[in-house]
């Protein structure tokens, strides 16, 4: 789920390998995050694809366009909170207050490490 409309997110993707199963647009939705309508066409579209909304863990940086707004929603929250330390919200506007998320990471390595050791013990 990006702001990016789909011609800049083609370029980032084919910059990574194209890693991506599936990606929705601020161009897709006619609207963009924080705006709710854009978590809500994306959770119809993941629906479709039969991933149930309990199943999902949202992953994002921006405490204003994501981690608040989904966690309004109810989605599972993980925030990579990458200016740890560092005052000020970098980039992205001052939310109006820093939400909890599910869990935090200062970096998406991190995440990765996690969910790779789980990965790894249930195997």
């Amino acid at each position: 789920m990006t702001n990016a409309d789909r011609v800049a997110l083609s370029a980032y993707a084919h910059t990574f390998g194209n890693p991506f199963d599936d990606t929705v647009c601020c161009d897709e939705t006619g609207v963009a995050k924080p705006n709710p309508q854009f978590f809500a066409y994306n959770r119809g579209r993941q629906a479709a694809f039969g991933y149930k909304f309990e199943d999902i863990l949202y992953t994002a940086q921006s405490q204003y366009h994501d981690i608040g707004v989904a966690t309004k929603l109810g989605y599972a929250t993980c925030w990579i909170e990458r200016r740890q330390g560092v005052k000020g919200f970098g980039a992205t506007p001052v939310p109006d207050s820093v939400t909890t998320p599910t869990c935090k990471f200062a970096t998406l390595a991190q995440l990765v490490d996690v969910v790779d050791a789980e990965i790894r013990a249930v195997a």
